[in-house]
């Protein structure tokens, strides 16, 4: 007997908790997944958002509520991707001597998107430190930029600090930056969600058990997780490398 499975196009990034749902190692009887071609799912998230192009997908926090105060057609789901502090540091250049917060007046201080989830954390933070962002003397220069840009600019002395995410943090630390904030710190017992399950009101009105589906899959995936994280992470981090021909280092792997 052949069953008739419903497809969804998914937006959903490539992470060891991901990758065998989107490689088909995992799957369900009841639902099928047409996966975008987008690896960093945060490439997705303008026409995720904007022309509600796909039924189910991973978003970051800080977009989703940007999305819902403008009434987006999304609804969160109980499930969450990433949980790691995936985006948990302020690096410094650790050339120039030991950094403090008060020390980043009049430098130049990077985040990876202008509104994203690091760039609005960072400006939470410095103004929970009394610190001005802008152009005026003494204030802070927030520069959005690319993670690949923040890392050669960082290695060239012209960045004094850059709040970035994994594994970009590990990057950084591994050319001698040092960590001037570890965002677990800021939070309840070290820990929050990154990034989250969303679907749209028309999937969730209409095909409600495929998203069902979809969570319960999610579940079992992020068992296999945390029934050993490293060898699920090496697992995972190999075919990576197999699809990309560039997998991490052992050592940002292990630290991010």
């Amino acid at each position: 007997m052949t069953t008739n499975r419903t497809k969804l196009f998914t937006l959903l990034g490539d992470y060891p908790c991901s990758l065998p749902i989107k490689q088909g190692k995992v799957s369900s009887d009841l639902v099928e997944f047409e996966f975008a071609d987008i690896k960093v799912a945060n490439t997705g998230f303008k026409p995720l958002v904007r022309e509600a192009k796909f039924d189910l997908g991973e978003l970051a926090i800080v977009t989703f509520l940007q999305a819902k105060a403008y009434n987006k057609p999304y609804v969160l789901m109980p499930a969450v991707v990433v949980a790691r502090a995936q985006h948990h540091t302020i690096a410094y250049n650790s050339e120039r001597g030991e950094l403090k917060p008060a020390d980043l007046a009049g430098k130049r201080v990077a985040s990876p998107q202008l509104g994203n989830t690091q760039d609005i954390a960072l400006r939470w933070w410095l103004r929970q430190h009394q610190l001005a962002e802008g152009s005026g003397a003494g204030a802070v220069r927030v520069f959005p930029l690319s993670n690949a840009d923040i890392l050669g600019l960082f290695a060239r002395g012209e960045l004094e600090a850059a709040w970035v995410p994994e594994p970009w943090g590990a990057r950084l630390r591994a050319r001698g930056g040092r960590v001037l904030v570890d965002e677990r710190d800021l939070w309840p017992d070290r820990q929050f969600p990154t990034t989250l399950v969303i679907a749209t009101q028309l999937a969730l009105d209409r095909r409600r058990g495929d998203v069902v589906a979809v969570l319960r899959a999610h579940l079992a995936l992020t068992g296999r997780w945390k029934a050993n994280p490293a060898a699920f992470a090496r697992s995972a981090n190999a075919e990576y490398g197999r699809l990309t021909g560039h997998p991490l280092e052992d050592t940002v792997l292990l630290e991010g």
